[in-house]
């Protein structure tokens, strides 16, 4: 049979699908829609150039933020996700919010969401991390946006001075990008440096059109003169005692000076004071201890705490590639931090880790274990851990009804993770797990799931841990629902169903279909299974002509792998090409073989080789040729295996070895081809 590629993990002895326990659990339906943040839709009003009602929601919002935490959080979420579809239209965006300033001149929220909006673009250009990708003009444009940012924060504290949002946010552009030299002399002094403000740019060189480019996309201006207002009134004193408060420190302080009893705030500073940003975990202990967070409660402490284990532990898993002794203690420290955790959701995080970390240890019942006091502890929120859920239920407990309880709580949870609502609407529909089959609400389910986060990867995530689990049907039901909503690479995987036969009758022409599909999505591994279906079919072919066609058909899927980045393409259509039934593939694609071969690449060499000693090509023959190409192979890959199978199609045999023997004798070594043999 083709060999295809399949991108999940070799699958486990099958285990039966889980049958339904005595009591069976009725599926509820999903929640109506939630309001969101505040209760508007910050895009939809500006949109509308409804900007007095927005202003006016915003406002409430703000005066909210000052009697209770919650209201503080949906007003944090509001500002820092309500705006992000305005951000990201770029200049068209920032257009809007400027239609905003100029209808309501004494809006400090206007000017807060511009704020945003250069924040937003800041990281933009800096690639969201600490990218390697991100040039010189980003870098200097990431820049430039905090000056705006800065002018922008002024000029909304000069309007609204207990707009604590203001420094919230210049604490984070300061944190991450510097604070710009004039702020600071404004801030200190009360007066602004000599000259007007202007963004520092590099100078006009080779580099100056990728700058051009760059700016516009934000709708930078490289000449604009920035207006600045005076220092606000009511702001904190950057002296304090001895010393000025400087940068993002001075920031937190501020936001902290409007607003006493702030929590979200001084979470993000907290992150800003870990080791990556040049702090340590005793500095983010000591601020804890410290004057500045005496109005947090007990529980509001330890979720500040909560983040240096976080920092040591969250994105670094136990696992047997570590030293028995680091894997003692990881688990030891994790045990400590879920025991003592005093936020519900940080002790399922912590217990999380510990079943997922047993789990790479192969100690599935402690996994299992840690996995069910995670869900006691807060509904589970961890896709991951929502996979894991499936398989340890399957494997240890299949009849004890753990798994739709656990899925249900998340998936009714406003906390719970996208894959447990996929999954309760899947277990809805068809009856799973000892749900109830109600199709009407299992399809509401998985229609909300989809409006949640459209076109998620979970859909085939969680159909691949059923794969690996042995229950087909499950795994093929679920790439299908997720194919529908059109969720990554579940084309690729209707194909693959297809062409294996895997709960469905094998089907070719199908199975070509699903991964033209993916081809067009840019899928490399449909593409790669695409190539080997048509080279199946060009074996078996009834006539030449249609041989002949799935040959090329072949060809050309596997150079697209090779172009979407697929690792063994090139190897696989270098060997398509000295197929001796592929002689009119040949001549179409020689210049570029022969081009492969010059820049080293062994396959290639040994392929160009391979056709030049077919001695039914009289226009292509060259014997000498041939092996001093394939000299040139065994230089650049001794090891290859193509070599071997070269040799033996064309210099086999005794006549045919005495030749190639003799051949190889006459060819002196810097006639060899490669990079370095012409020095030898």
């Amino acid at each position: 049979m083709t060999t295809m590629k399949n991108a999940d993990a070799n699958t486990a002895t099958a285990i039966n699908r889980l049958p339904e326990p005595g009591a069976v659990r009725t599926p509820a339906m999903p929640p109506g829609p939630e309001s969101a943040g505040i209760g508007c839709d910050v895009p939809a009003l500006l949109e509308g150039r409804s900007f007095e009602e927005l202003e006016a929601q915003l406002c409430i919002a703000q005066m909210a933020s000052f009697e209770s935490r919650s209201a503080e959080a949906r007003y944090t979420d509001t500002l820092n996700e309500g705006l992000a579809p305005v951000l990201r239209r770029g200049p068209a965006g920032l257009a809007l919010l400027r239609e905003w300033q100029a209808a309501l001149p004494q809006s400090g929220h206007a000017h807060l969401c511009e704020a945003h909006y250069w924040f937003h673009w800041a990281y933009e250009y800096r690639g969201s991390g600490w990218a390697s990708s991100v040039s010189e003009s980003m870098w200097a444009c990431a820049h430039a946006t905090i000056v705006h940012m800065a002018a922008s924060v002024l000029q909304a504290l000069h309007r609204s001075p207990r707009l604590w949002a203001a420094p919230a946010l210049m604490m984070q552009g300061t944190a991450a990008f510097q604070e710009p030299e004039w702020l600071t002399h404004l801030m200190q002094r009360g007066t602004l440096p000599a000259g007007p403000v202007r963004l520092n740019l590099p100078n006009p060189g080779e580099s100056q059109q990728d700058l051009v480019t760059e700016l516009a996309r934000s709708g930078l201006s490289p000449e604009a003169c920035i207006e600045v207002p005076p220092r606000p009134e009511g702001m904190l004193p950057t002296l304090q005692g001895r010393k000025h408060l400087k940068q993002f420190h001075y920031w937190m302080r501020a936001a902290l000076h409007l607003h006493p009893r702030l929590f979200f705030c001084l979470k993000t500073y907290v992150w800003f004071l870990q080791p990556r940003w040049g702090g340590s975990h005793e500095h983010i202990h000591s601020f804890i201890a410290s004057a500045d967070c005496a109005h947090l409660s007990a529980v509001e402490k330890d979720r500040l705490a909560h983040e240096v284990w976080r920092d040591d532990y969250l994105h670094n898993l136990a696992s047997p590639d570590n030293c028995p002794e680091d894997v003692a203690s990881w688990l030891h420290d994790t045990v400590q931090r879920a025991e003592q955790a005093l936020w519900p959701y940080h002790r399922q995080e912590a217990m999380v880790w510990l079943a997922r970390s047993n789990h790479l240890l192969g100690r599935f019942d402690d996994a299992f274990a840690w996995l069910k006091k995670a869900d006691e502890a807060h509904p589970i929120s961890d896709d991951d851990a929502m996979g894991l859920a499936i398989e340890l239920s399957c494997r240890l407990e299949p009849e004890s009804g753990w798994l739709a309880h656990a899925v249900e709580r998340s998936a009714k949870d406003k906390d719970g993770c996208h894959s447990a609502r996929i999954l309760y609407g899947y277990f809805a529909s068809h009856g799973f797990a000892g749900v109830q089959a109600t199709p009407a609400v299992g399809k509401a389910w998985l229609d909300l799931a989809d409006r949640n986060e459209p076109r998620s990867a979970h859909w085939i995530e969680l159909a691949l841990v059923f794969r690996r689990m042995g229950l087909t049907g499950d795994f093929f039901r679920l790439v299908q629902l997720g194919y529908e909503r059109g969720a990554p690479n579940s084309a690729f995987y209707m194909g693959y169903a297809h062409a294996e036969g895997i709960h469905v009758a094998a089907n070719t022409q199908l199975a070509m279909r699903y991964y033209t599909e993916g081809v067009e999505a840019g899928g490399s591994t449909s593409a790669y299974n695409l190539s080997k279906l048509h080279s199946g079919l060009a074996r078996s072919g009834k006539d030449a002509a249609t041989a002949r066609a799935d040959r090329g058909h072949a060809l050309n899927a596997m150079l697209k792998a090779h172009e979407l980045g697929d690792e063994d393409a090139l190897h696989e259509a270098l060997v398509l090409l000295t197929d001796d039934q592929a002689a009119e593939l040949r001549r179409r694609h020689l210049p570029w073989l022969r081009e492969q071969a010059q820049q080293g690449h062994a396959t290639a060499m040994a392929a160009l080789s391979c056709l030049l000693a077919d001695p039914k090509d009289k226009e292509l023959f060259n014997y000498r040729e041939s092996v001093r190409w394939l000299m040139g192979a065994q230089m650049a890959s001794p090891d290859l295996d193509f070599i071997a199978t070269v040799i033996e199609r064309r210099h086999t045999g005794l006549l045919r070895s005495m030749r190639y023997e003799l051949t190889r004798g006459r060819i002196r070594a810097h006639e060899i081809p490669g990079g370095d043999n012409a020095l030898i």
